[in-house]
């Protein structure tokens, strides 16, 4: 699996949750509803987007993963949530519409408009985090590890 494919976990993982939860419940899924799943999608992706490409910048991708990921949140999180925040109030003053439709729309736009957030910003730098881990296992062999106290070299 590559970076891409894992990068897609925290932003199809609340359509996944929110539909899954509708399920559960016994909850109709009409076309309103349907609908919101790829709106939530796009802002996921996009926030997703910038926090990868900030993580990026700050070089992430060679092995300061912890450091990379702290600048990324910190630059990204505000905007992430303002643009959460604002997007939110502003679906949910249909939730006070006559309409039926609109109101379980909005209330849905704004849970998976949630759910995403709080995904950006826990599962994907957990993923990164594992990524980076699980890379420099594999980079360093059982065998060939060395013992600080040992020479590095057979002949010194």
């Amino acid at each position: 699996m590559c970076s891409s494919d894992l990068a897609m976990i925290p932003n199809v993982m609340p359509a996944l949750l929110v539909f899954g939860s509708l399920g559960w419940m016994g909850s109709p899924v009409d076309l309103a509803i349907a609908m919101t799943a790829s709106v939530a999608l796009g802002i996921a992706v996009d926030d997703t987007s910038h926090f990868l490409i900030r993580f990026r910048d700050f070089g992430g991708q060679w092995c300061r993963v912890t450091p990379a990921l702290s600048q990324a949140i910190g630059q990204c999180g505000p905007a992430m949530l303002h643009t959460t925040l604002i997007s939110c109030a502003g679906i949910l003053c249909a939730y006070f519409s006559g309409l039926y439709v609109m109101t379980r729309f909005a209330s849905n736009i704004a849970l998976l408009l949630a759910v995403a957030l709080l995904a950006d910003l826990f599962v994907l730098p957990a993923i990164l985090l594992t990524i980076h881990h699980t890379r420099n296992r594999q980079k360093e062999a059982p065998g060939e590890r060395q013992d600080p106290a040992s020479p590095s070299s057979p002949g010194s």
